[in-house]
């Protein structure tokens, strides 16, 4: 990565002498605006590493750079400034629309399991290293004067207008992404559920893929268990189950609900796979169907 030397103290891009002032035309905030855009995005670089190292400073997600890397994190956050930038600046867009950046954001830390705080904490990060930076610019701006500074202070609220609307824009693809993962990885429980049902247990990787997709031991003590629901019962036997300490799952199969549960601990040799099957249920009013099945697992 590469950087423009910059005087001490300066904003990014901001050099010695005349060159550390950028020109300002007549017409107002659209002039300013345009101005602090160009000149931000000459040394676009530099403000993203900027605003990378705040990121990490005040986030310990961030910071640990698993599941995001420095190197993730800057190339997001470098998109997002440059599509803000120009955005802001009202400048021609160099790659897609201005909202891509933000979706893409907001897709990626979804898949990559990050929280939609941490994200919009660092998305408000990000938008304030934009708005020091811009004001480092206003600071040093040549033919400053007292009327021009209420049209600086109206270049707050254009920042902020920005970043909330990539932060919404981020914040619904994230969504998006979520119910996207959730509903594959239901379509992966289920299949794998099936697979067990179907008696394919004995097949160590497809035990220890659905023990993975269910959030289970691949070892331990388990029911199988074919129930026919009481119209008096509630629609689902896991909440009674849960209410006595054993996790379970369910789904209908052939007009009845199908389900595995994880029974409750005891001794026994170690290492051993015991899944086993009974008539009895567990619960009541429940009544069951299951088959036994000893010496394999069901």
């Amino acid at each position: 990565m590469t950087h423009s030397s910059d005087a001490p103290g300066g904003p990014p891009g901001a050099h010695s002498g005349s060159d550390r002032t950028f020109p300002v035309r007549a017409n107002g905030a659209g002039a300013l605006r345009r101005s602090l855009a160009t000149a931000m995005l000459a040394d676009l670089d530099r403000l993203t590493d900027r605003a990378v190292d705040d990121i990490r400073a005040h986030s310990g997600t961030y910071a640990s750079g698993a599941p995001v890397t420095r190197e993730d994190l800057w190339e997001i956050c470098r998109d997002n400034l440059l599509r803000a930038l120009e955005d802001f600046g009202g400048l021609a867009a160099t790659g897609g629309d201005f909202e891509w950046a933000a979706r893409e954001t907001g897709r990626r830390r979804a898949e990559q399991g990050v929280p939609l705080d941490t994200v919009l904490r660092a998305y408000r990060r990000g938008g304030r290293v934009l708005w020091q930076v811009m004001a480092e610019y206003l600071r040093v701006r040549a033919g400053r004067d007292s009327d021009s500074r209420d049209v600086e202070l109206d270049m707050a609220s254009g920042v902020w207008e920005t970043i909330d609307r990539y932060s919404v824009a981020m914040a619904d693809a994230y969504r998006v992404a979520q119910l996207e993962l959730q509903s594959r990885q239901d379509t992966r429980r289920v299949a794998l559920f099936e697979a067990l049902l179907d008696g394919r247990a004995d097949d160590p990787a497809v035990a220890a893929a659905a023990a993975a997709a269910l959030g289970v031991p691949p070892v331990d003590r388990y029911v199988v268990v074919v129930a026919a629901q009481d119209p008096a019962a509630p629609p689902h036997p896991a909440p009674a189950l849960e209410a006595r300490g054993m996790w379970s799952y369910w789904r209908p199969r052939s007009g009845r609900y199908a389900g595995i549960v994880r029974l409750p601990p005891r001794e026994a040799p170690a290492g051993r796979r015991t899944w086993w099957c009974d008539r009895r249920s567990p619960w009541a009013p429940w009544s069951t169907g299951a088959r036994r099945c000893p010496g394999r697992p069901c």
